[in-house]
């Protein structure tokens, strides 16, 4: 009998359900079946991300950070194509911050898992004097890849996937100071992004 089950393809689960089905009520019964058809159509969670993620990982793939702008841009390219991915703002809304979802789109391209993660070598690259405009330079290309003035918060994440990326694809420092490097330049945070040119 087990031998004929295996070949015909029907597991222990499968047996027992035909065995009990008529003894289930009606309601009951149907029920069943569309909790059972559900639990085998769902996606597993890493096929959502996949969906949610798919074109970001994409383009962190080639080895640059995009913007919610190049993101927009070439989402609405895919459009055209027929290809439907969720907008900017859903990924924020999502994830918290733009930076938090080109980390966990970097973590699909390159399939990171947080033990390997954690088990990788940090790369330290020599360290480099900021002037007032290399932070000034800095600050206005993180604004400009978060679609408005950056806020220290959102810079710190910025600055931690940035890395993180560069030093996945052996690129050079990205060139983003940290937060001391700007507060002796420019006394504080918000004097530095006063200072900022962002229309």
């Amino acid at each position: 009998m087990a031998d004929d089950t295996i070949q015909a393809g029907v597991t222990e689960v499968g047996e027992f359900l035909a065995a009990i089905a008529t003894a289930v009520p009606g309601k009951t019964r149907t029920e069943l079946i569309r909790l059972l058809s559900h639990s085998v159509a769902a996606p597993t969670p890493q096929e959502v991300r996949q969906a949610r993620l798919g074109l970001l990982a994409e383009m962190v793939k080639t080895g640059w950070m995009p913007g919610v702008n190049d993101y927009e841009a070439e989402r609405k390219n895919r459009l055209n194509k027929q290809e439907e991915w969720p907008g900017s703002s859903s990924l924020v809304d999502y994830y918290g911050t733009w930076a938090s979802a080109v980390e966990a789109a970097f973590d699909i391209a390159f399939s990171i898992t947080p033990k390997r993660s954690k088990a990788r070598e940090r790369q330290a690259w020599p360290n480099v004097i900021y002037s007032r405009p290399d932070v000034l330079e800095a600050l206005e290309r993180c604004s400009e890849k978060v679609g408005q003035p950056i806020t220290q918060w959102q810079y710190m994440e910025l600055r931690r996937v940035e890395r993180k990326l560069a030093i996945e694809l052996g690129l050079p420092d990205p060139r983003l100071p940290q937060l001391n490097v700007i507060k002796r330049n420019f006394g504080g945070w918000d004097q530095a992004i006063s200072k900022m040119e962002w229309s």
